[in-house]
């Protein structure tokens, strides 16, 4: 029983090792390329202002950055030179269906060794 609590352990943290990790060496454009339109993302201004919402459009010099909902504002303009990195916030879809399945064979590992 403990083999296999720890055997679901192990295979948990390999899958979200496989996750990308943060982007700390790309410039800022290179980070906004990486990036879906619709994705989640959380921008750290120069400032030290820390911005919430969802990748929009994005040209040579900037990006729109588009609120989660209607109810929360206007889209903004940001410029590259003005931010410090852009990074995804949250998982993505494909990430938690990948967590659910680890979880769904450990579960069915423990059952089957239960029995």
């Amino acid at each position: 029983m403990l083999r296999a609590i720890t055997g679901c352990i192990l295979t948990t943290l390999l899958v979200l090792g496989v996750l990308p990790a943060p982007a700390a060496d790309l410039t800022v454009a290179e980070q906004v390329a990486k990036l879906k339109v619709g994705r989640k993302v959380k921008v750290e201004l120069n400032s030290g202002e820390t911005l919430k919402g969802r990748m929009d459009s994005a040209t040579a010099g900037q990006f729109t950055l588009a609120p989660r909902s209607k109810a929360q504002g206007t889209a903004r303009v940001v410029q590259f030179n003005e931010t410090r990195s852009v990074k995804p916030d949250g998982l993505t879809a494909g990430e938690k269906w990948a967590i659910f399945g680890v979880i769904w064979v450990a579960v069915g590992i423990v059952a089957k060794l239960t029995v």
